[in-house]
């Protein structure tokens, strides 16, 4: 299993930016026929639906655990896989919150899951518990400053799909008048 950092790969204000540009992408490639058939209300709920900050939702009461032996310099050890089940964006595990503290926690992501290892050989001597606990509470913090750093984020995206909406009648009402005016029969 390859690892990696978590909440590092991409910036928070970043990804907030592409969101509300997915949302102006998606709204300008609405068709007419769309608009015809649904109300503002909604092709707005659909298009925040699309294009909201889903943060991931750990659930700690299905975390397992599996095992297999290793060799570290020589001596035999254990190598600790841990699977974390979670809901929510996948994407969101690599954005870094605007607030975080510089630690920043492990995994890899797949599917629904973030797994990481503990490896070592004095297992028996030294609990791997406490290295687990550590790596989710981080991950748990990653997740509450990007609910934090959410803010009014959803209020501002329904604001701005119902702007795009109107926007794209208008553009559509404006198309039509043009070929209005020509004078020709519409083909």
């Amino acid at each position: 299993m390859r690892e990696n950092r978590l909440f590092g790969k991409v910036d928070w204000h970043r990804q907030v930016q592409a969101q509300f540009q997915g949302l102006e992408k998606k709204a300008q490639d609405l068709s007419a026929a769309k608009l015809a058939s649904a109300t503002d209300e909604e092709i707005v709920a659909e298009l925040v639906e699309e294009c909201e900050l889903n943060i991931p939702v750990i659930d700690e009461n299905d975390i397992t655990v599996s095992s297999r032996e290793v060799t570290l310099d020589g001596r035999k050890g254990l190598s600790i896989s841990v699977r974390v089940p979670f809901q929510g964006d996948h994407d969101l595990l690599h954005v870094q919150p605007p607030t975080y503290g510089g630690n920043l926690p492990n995994g890899h992501v797949s599917g629904k899951f973030i797994t990481f290892e503990v490896i070592g050989t004095d297992f028996e001597q030294r609990s791997p518990k406490p290295q687990i606990d550590k790596n989710i509470a981080a991950i748990q913090l990653n997740l509450e400053w990007q609910r934090q750093a959410l803010g009014d984020f959803p209020a501002r995206l329904a604001a701005e799909a119902a702007r795009a909406v109107q926007a794209r009648r208008k553009n559509l009402a404006g198309n039509a008048s043009v070929i209005d005016q020509l004078g020709y029969k519409k083909g």
